[in-house]
């Protein structure tokens, strides 16, 4: 698997990776990053895969305390 932050421009590439899925730790927050997989078996090495997409999520902003008050009389 590579990834990187532009299209068709992987920074990084994880290797020897043996199962279906893969958890990608040290991604910033806010960012957009562009993932791409390669299989490899006893025949070699197939075609990358398309290309996804992927947006880290981020923690939300701390709401804001309500400002208006509604009182409610009997």
């Amino acid at each position: 698997m590579t990834y990187g932050l532009v299209s068709g421009s992987y920074s990084t590439t994880l290797t020897s990776i043996t199962t279906t899925s893969k958890t990608v730790t040290g991604l910033t927050e806010g960012e957009t990053y562009k993932f791409k997989v390669l299989a490899n078996n006893k025949y070699g090495p197939s075609l990358y895969s398309t290309e996804v997409t992927e947006l880290v999520a981020q923690k939300p902003d701390k709401p804001f305390a309500p400002s208006t008050i509604i009182k409610t009389t009997n």
